[in-house]
């Protein structure tokens, strides 16, 4: 059980509060209705994610085996079997369709949910081994849980939160690479050999510091 709830990613679930951003800034919090359909909306989210993160995993054990951190998690180590994993994102994809259906939300928010897998999707089946397509990926996936969180409470999200998911997400992202190249050894990720520090430090107005 601890394996397939290591699979799901339980702890990345805090990136999908992001849906709750609408309904902060739109001051009713404290409504009821509003926060219910807000947090049935973010456990959607949260199992579409684990379903995304599993589908990776998936695809990836191959890579995860020679990896010398990742070869420890439940695919690669052997103690999951791709077969059993694929049948979890089966489940879980089963249980965001009956909330969807069941809770009858709103047909535009299903629809960002429905983009957001498939968008992860493409990036987990090529698209992530492309540069800066792969950061675009990842900035996406935060624009989306903010529209989608405005779409569940048919709450307007303003340009200015927008730009400011952008920002931040993009930032993070690139910093996250950045890392990532200073740590080569441990990372491994082969988008990277794209990657110029120099280029990342210039986009993040990030002075460089020659490592």
């Amino acid at each position: 059980m601890k394996d397939l709830l290591d699979l799901m990613r339980i702890r990345h679930y805090t990136k999908n509060l992001l849906v709750f951003l609408p309904l902060v800034f739109s001051g009713r919090l404290l409504s009821g209705d509003l926060f219910i359909s807000t947090l049935l909306g973010f456990a959607a989210f949260s199992l579409t994610s684990s379903v995304v993160y599993i589908v990776n995993d998936v695809r990836d054990i191959a890579y995860d085996r020679n990896h010398p951190v990742k070869r420890s998690r439940p695919l690669p180590s052997g103690r999951v079997s791709p077969a059993d994993a694929l049948r979890l994102a089966g489940l879980l994809g089963g249980a965001v369709a009956v909330l969807v259906l069941a809770l009858d939300f709103p047909a535009w928010s299903t629809g960002v949910l429905f983009l957001y897998l498939a968008v992860n999707l493409l990036y987990s089946c090529g698209m992530k081994a492309i540069p800066y397509v792969d950061i675009l990926i990842i900035v996406t996936g935060f624009v989306l849980r903010v529209f989608y969180g405005g779409l569940l409470i048919k709450v307007k999200v303003s340009w200015m939160l927008l730009v400011t998911v952008v920002f931040f997400s993009a930032y993070l992202a690139m910093g996250k690479r950045r890392s990532e190249l200073l740590n080569h050894t441990q990372s491994r990720r082969q988008v990277l050999k794209y990657y110029k520090k120099e280029a990342l430090d210039r986009l993040m107005c990030s002075p460089s510091r020659g490592q």
